[in-house]
């Protein structure tokens, strides 16, 4: 099993290829999990239609469109060089505004 740090090393291509394997019948999870560094896991969910993407981590909280006005802001904040107290505040207006 790979380390936190080498997680998701696999390509697209190696997935689908060992998904293809596994789905001839050819080999078990277990072969070619090892062969190819993909965690059966893994395999498993997407084989059952579980996962349809290799997006780690949890799901975003603001949009794409929320994301870019949070960074345009974070962008102004940073020319300021400003306090804790200030971009705590800011980030308080900001999730009020957003009803967060």
């Amino acid at each position: 099993m790979p380390s936190k740090t080498e997680r998701s090393i696999w390509t697209d291509e190696t997935l689908k290829a060992t998904m293809e394997v596994i789905e001839r019948g050819t080999y078990s999870l277990r072969r070619p999990s090892k062969s190819w560094n993909i965690p059966m896991n893994s395999l498993a969910n997407h084989l059952n239609g579980k996962t349809k993407s290799r997006k780690m981590g949890p799901r975003g909280v603001l949009t794409k469109e929320e994301e870019g006005e949070t960074t345009l802001g974070c962008h102004k904040i940073d020319s300021k060089r400003p306090t804790s107290k200030f971009i705590l505040q800011c980030i308080w207006t900001l999730t009020e505004n957003m009803n967060i």
